[in-house]
């Protein structure tokens, strides 16, 4: 497995190699992000893929349980020969790795912070799943100046307090073995691998290490244009477009409508 600096690395330069990000969400919820102009962040424990971060994905090494066992005589039986082979053993581990798993779960998944992202422009399935039925509205993010506003450094020796993960995706559950509780290349495997089925969305994820945070401020200039469902209300468009226009002078501003003769959407600015 790569190391942790070499995940964060490889995927922030695939980010940087995107011109836009797209994000796709509810009338609802889009009024909210241009009136208050903050970005919202949920915990995987909210997300609608019931595996996504599941425990299903961790697996507790012997080093692991090793290091976590503090009393003398535990250490004393691990040592000795045969005994980590003996039913005995093997049935502790068992119900020991549970626990622990459940523990990193309970421990680490309240306080991740992420915010979803796609790559996908004019998404069919996207604007069906995840924009109510395509009556709300898909946001266009500038990922260069969005790098620049969050701080986020090409070197990995240099962090800041925000991510890229690239979401990856597998036909199994694959487990991501964890040697301790600081192993944070599979921790950062665990919160990047969906399911296969999750494929078209080809998704990109916004990680907060500012763990007590829900909301991020953005500056008018990351948010180059602004996409309303073919289906949206019009009373929801309508006011949409106002606040966009308000807080948002410079976003370009689409309505999405259905081809007349392919099964497409179609974009005309407004």
């Amino acid at each position: 497995m790569k190391s942790s600096s070499q995940i964060i690395f490889d995927d922030l330069i695939h980010v940087a190699m995107i011109d836009y990000l797209y994000k796709y969400t509810s009338a609802e919820n889009g009024i909210l992000l241009l009136e208050h102009s903050k970005l919202h962040f949920n915990s995987p424990l909210k997300f609608n893929d019931p595996f996504d971060c599941h425990p299903l994905l961790v697996k507790i090494t012997d080093e692991y349980i090793y290091n976590v066992l503090s009393n003398s005589e535990y250490k004393y039986m691990l040592n000795r020969k045969g005994f980590t082979k003996s039913p005995l053993y093997l049935n502790f581990v068992k119900n020991f790795s549970k626990t622990q798993v459940k523990e990193v779960q309970s421990k680490i998944l309240p306080n991740v912070k992420i915010s979803c992202f796609t790559e996908n422009k004019n998404n069919m399935l996207m604007w069906s799943h995840h924009a109510k039925d395509h009556s709300g509205v898909c946001f266009e993010f500038d990922t260069n100046a969005m790098v620049i506003y969050l701080g986020i450094q090409t070197k990995t020796t240099n962090l800041s307090n925000y991510l890229f993960l690239r979401t990856i995706y597998d036909s199994k559950c694959k487990n991501y073995i964890f040697q301790s509780s600081e192993d944070s290349s599979s921790l950062l495997m665990w919160l990047k691998t969906k399911s296969i089925e999750w494929e078209y969305e080809n998704e990109i994820r916004l990680v907060s290490l500012k763990w007590d945070e829900n909301l991020l401020s953005i500056p008018q200039n990351v948010i180059s244009r602004l996409y309303s469902g073919a289906q949206i209300s019009k009373e929801h468009e309508e006011k949409i477009v106002k606040i966009c226009k308000t807080n948002f002078p410079e976003t370009g501003i689409y309505k999405m409508s259905l081809s007349d003769h392919e099964f497409q959407l179609i974009e005309k600015q407004l």
